[in-house]
């Protein structure tokens, strides 16, 4: 299955893949956010029906669905769009989707999350296979071309007379990805002319250490965690704690996406308050918090809630959902009480 928006991205990537003898489905995702988009979806149908493919299309109202999950257009739009080509793939028995984005993407992305805080899952950028698990964590998602950039796909599109569908929106600098490729970027090539090369070099870097550290990570849960049921973990707590502090984090992120696998990642913020400045570094030194007031930090995605519950039990720290956007973190020790409640 791959993913056509029309534009210049997506229709190189159709080309090559025709070209290289793929056997392929066709999936568009109309957003209605733009006046010109029902048209465009129908020259699209035209286009490829013209090259002989099956072609999949639908219409979503993004903007409702944005407004009923408290969640920005962007964020909204790459929900319904994945669920759609997904769903599609599934439904037809490919074997996974394949969309276009390219290197100046990736480079957008990691400066994105780099703005925003993230922790090295974010900074490692968009990865050449991956899986949406909150959608389907078997079929894959590729993005062959993310070493190739934009004035390469674009010549491409010249050579090949390639008719591109323009989305004005991608203009439009009140997205936030829109303001960091026509103005932010930009300004930072004025100084360092091979800004995008070099951060591009970065993520390939970070994505290596990133898959390091999962491993370590998913080595150290098998001695750390004690139980596993429907909708909560039990991690051993003197275990957790004598783990090297970066795999503490990774390990609750990890948890953090087993448990809520439909939310994006978090931020540094919540993960570093849990580790360090509240209830596990109080665990870690021995003393008492008494205080009772609530402190709140979110997700990157912005919506997804825990709350941090210490109270003196046994040793252990269960990670448990709650409500749908609520997780229950609750630090239990034999000699230790920290009442706080935290809601990330």
């Amino acid at each position: 299955m791959v993913g056509v928006s029309g534009g210049a991205d997506s229709l190189c990537l159709l080309s090559c893949l025709i070209e290289g003898g793929f056997t392929l489905l066709v999936g568009h995702l109309d957003h209605a956010l733009r006046q010109s988009s029902a048209a465009q979806a129908r020259s699209l149908s035209q286009y490829i029906d013209g090259l002989g493919l099956p072609f999949f299309s639908q219409r979503e109202d993004v903007g409702q669905y944005a407004r009923q999950n408290k969640l920005g257009i962007e964020e909204a739009a790459r929900v319904c769009r994945y669920r759609f080509l997904l769903g599609i793939a599934r439904a037809q028995g490919a074997q996974g989707v394949a969309v276009g984005h390219h290197a100046d993407d990736q480079v957008e992305t990691v400066l994105m999350h780099f703005l925003r805080g993230s922790g090295l899952s974010g900074l490692s950028g968009m990865q050449p296979k991956s899986y949406l698990n909150a959608i389907d964590p078997e079929l894959p998602l590729f993005r062959p071309m993310l070493t190739i950039p934009r004035q390469e796909i674009l010549a491409y599109c010249r050579e090949k007379d390639l008719e591109i569908l323009e989305d004005e929106s991608n203009t439009d600098p009140s997205f936030f990805r829109n303001h960091l490729r026509h103005e932010l970027i930009p300004l930072l090539e004025k100084d360092n002319p091979g800004f995008r090369q070099a951060l591009g070099r970065t993520a390939l870097t970070l994505s290596a250490d990133r898959q390091l550290l999962e491993e370590l990570a998913d080595e150290a849960s098998k001695h750390v965690l004690a139980s596993a049921a429907e909708g909560s973990l039990t991690f051993k707590r003197e275990a957790f704690l004598a783990a090297p502090l970066s795999l503490q984090r990774l390990m609750l992120r990890q948890a953090f996406g087993r448990l809520k696998p439909d939310s994006r990642d978090l931020g540094f913020e919540a993960v570093q308050d849990w580790t360090e400045t509240n209830n596990f570094a109080a665990a870690r030194a021995g003393f008492r918090r008494d205080s009772a007031s609530p402190a709140r930090a979110t997700s990157t995605g912005g919506q997804s809630c825990f709350d941090i519950i210490a109270e003196r039990s046994s040793d252990s720290i269960v990670i448990a959902g709650m409500a749908a956007d609520n997780l229950a973190i609750t630090v239990s020790y034999t000699h230790l009480t920290l009442p706080t409640i935290y809601s990330l």
